[in-house]
């Protein structure tokens, strides 16, 4: 059938219809992500108890709130990162009560703002350590620490006004600046590391099963490493079309200003970098993350919503498939069907006081 179905997409010349083979990328994903049990690949992951997409029931509500409990910060208001929390469990409860949560919309925004929120906590945490060993910290430790609360402020910002648009407020009780400079800062030391690596000559291209690709947090850890190198590698070559040579031979009371001249490129540069740090050194200082079925599905939906922002840039710069990214918004669905379950044990696990 499916043979027959590609034939009359085929025209005369030979080449496939542009209408049809959109049609037929769709099916060819729904084929790996809709529940059927004659697909060999569905049979496959439905044996594999790692399947983030099947429903899950063990969720130990003592270990997930001690792992997610935040770290305050000293800059902010002695609520903050706590009044985030406060604002995404009042919302979530309200939207139960209200018999709202079934709608998907709903569900996948809130699932997304809540993964973030807890993927900022769980490395700030691993940060914090550092500070706690008796040796010196990482080199990186403190230029990331800023970079991280520069993002987890603009997060928290654009999640309560979520928030207070869900219960008809306006009022948002946080102290908020520009955070811009804090990032030009992070990408002034991102630029001074030793690259990671030379870019890919070709995208990842999986024809088989695109979910079985975007399911493995190595895979994903990759897909954010290569990310974060081309847009290094960009900035680099934007300095040196603009000041006519490269960032280490400018003057380092002048380089800021260089990467101001660069404008959004260069906090991009901060933001990539930093969320391809957030899930490598996640995934290999917290192993018993991953254990935990709630917080392994939660780290990857947000992996994948980081991801899905930025899907253009990726496509575009070949680091990615369109069939591959293709399946990402249904998979972001799916997680966020699969956790809403849960919803309630993890607002009721955040720390609110």
């Amino acid at each position: 059938m499916m043979t027959e179905y590609f034939n009359q997409c085929v025209q005369q010349d030979g080449h496939v219809n542009n209408q049809n083979k959109f049609i037929l990328r769709i099916e060819n994903i729904q084929g790996h992500l809709i529940p059927d049990d004659n697909l060999v690949s569905n049979k496959v992951a439905a044996k594999s108890i790692d399947n983030p997409l099947l429903p899950f029931s063990n969720v130990d509500k003592s270990l997930l709130k001690q792992t997610i409990c935040p770290i305050r910060y000293r800059e902010f208001k002695e609520s903050f990162p706590l009044q985030v929390r406060k604002n995404l469990y009042e919302t979530t409860h309200y939207l139960h009560s209200a018999n709202k949560l079934s709608n998907p919309n709903i569900q996948t925004k809130l699932l997304s703002s809540m993964s973030k929120t807890i993927m900022f906590d769980l490395y700030n945490k691993t940060l914090a350590g550092f500070f706690q060993r008796p040796e010196s910290p990482p080199f990186y430790c403190r230029p990331f620490c800023v970079g991280l609360k520069a993002l987890y402020s603009r997060h928290s910002v654009n999640t309560m006004m979520d928030c207070k648009s869900y219960l008809g407020r306006n009022d948002i009780d946080i102290i908020h600046g520009d955070k811009i400079n804090q990032l030009i800062h992070v990408s002034q030391f991102i630029l001074h590391l030793p690259p990671l690596s030379s870019p890919p000559n070709n995208s990842f291209v999986i024809h088989d099963d695109p979910s079985n690709y975007l399911l493995h947090h190595v895979n994903l850890v990759e897909l954010l490493r290569q990310r974060a190198m081309v847009k290094c590698n960009s900035l680099k070559q934007m300095i040196v079309s603009n000041e006519g040579c490269s960032l280490e031979k400018i003057p380092k009371e002048n380089q800021i200003q260089a990467l101001h001249k660069c404008g959004s490129l260069a906090v991009n540069v901060a933001t990539a970098h930093l969320e391809y740090k957030m899930l490598e050194d996640l995934l290999l200082s917290k192993t018993d993350i991953i254990r935990q079925p709630i917080l392994s599905r939660l780290v990857l939906l947000d992996t994948l919503v980081k991801i899905q922002d930025d899907l253009g840039w990726i496509v575009s710069n070949r680091l990615l498939s369109e069939e591959v990214s293709m399946a990402i918004p249904f998979l972001i669905y799916d997680l966020s069907h699969v956790l809403t379950p849960h919803i309630l044990t993890l607002v009721d696990s955040f720390e609110l006081q």
